[in-house]
C-alpha cells in the first residue's frame, strides 16, 4: 500500500469505478452459477 501523502478520497476516485465493475461482474457470475444449478436440479427431478 503506497500512501505517500495522498488522501483517501483521491484513491477512492481513482480506484472506485474498476472496483465497482469488478463487484458487479462477481455478482453476475454468482447469479449465473445459481441459475445453472437450479436448472440442473430441475432436470434431475
Amino acid at each position: 500500500m503506497m500512501m505517500m501523502g495522498k488522501p483517501m478520497e483521491e484513491q477512492r476516485q481513482r480506484y472506485g469505478p474498476p472496483l465497482y465493475s469488478l463487484t458487479t461482474l462477481v455478482l453476475l457470475i454468482r447469479l449465473a452459477i445459481l441459475l445453472s444449478r437450479g436448472r440442473f436440479e430441475t432436470r434431475k427431478l
